[in-house]
This record gives C-alpha cells, structure tokens and sequence, in this order.
C-alpha cells in the first residue's frame, strides 16, 4: 500500500480500544489530527517512540492532535505494553495485517 501523503482521505478502519470501545475511521476522527502509530511487537524502539509522543502530549493536544497505538496483538499483550510504557492515550488491539496496510 502507498503511504498517505498530506489531504489524502484516511482509510475506513474500525479500531477496537483497550477501554471497550471502538472507534470508526475517518467518521469518528476523535480530533481535527490523529497520530495512529502501528505497531507489531513489544520492542524498545517503540517503548521510545510512545515515551516520546507522551512527553509531547500537552503540545499535541493545543493542536487538537490524538494519538492512538494499535496493534496486532491480543488485548492481553496490548494491555502489558500499556503497563510498560506508561502511557495515557488510547491503545487498539487486534489490527490486521491488511488493515494496517491500508
């Protein structure tokens, strides 16, 4: 799949979140900018990439900016690299492959 460029229309996706929700894209773009990080397995790459966006979350949010993680593992998982990371912004579980390629 191409990569989105700057005014391409988001995908339709349906993310099922870690708080029992879901949450439809692009109808419900929960701000006027999302960041919507993928991500496969556990690793520290990613632990630094949710470090960093936590830091930034007040900035973020000024812009009206949300950001999500989602990933292919079981709630289980998502929910241990909640504990790791420490992060307070909303994480999906059970992306498919395709869906990530979108």
């Amino acid at each position: 799949a191409e990569k989105l460029q700057q005014g391409d229309r988001f995908p339709s996706l349906s993310l099922k979140l870690t708080n029992g929700s879901t949450l439809d894209f692009p109808g419900q773009m929960p701000g006027r900018y999302v960041a919507l990080l993928f991500y496969k397995a556990l690793v520290i790459v990613l632990l630094t990439a949710v470090a960093a966006y936590e830091e930034l979350k007040d900035e973020l949010k000024a812009l009206d900016c949300t950001v999500i993680t989602a990933s292919v593992d079981t709630l289980e998982n998502t929910q241990v690299m909640i504990e790791k990371s420490g992060a307070s912004f909303d994480f999906a579980y059970g992306v498919t492959q395709a869906e990530s390629e979108a």
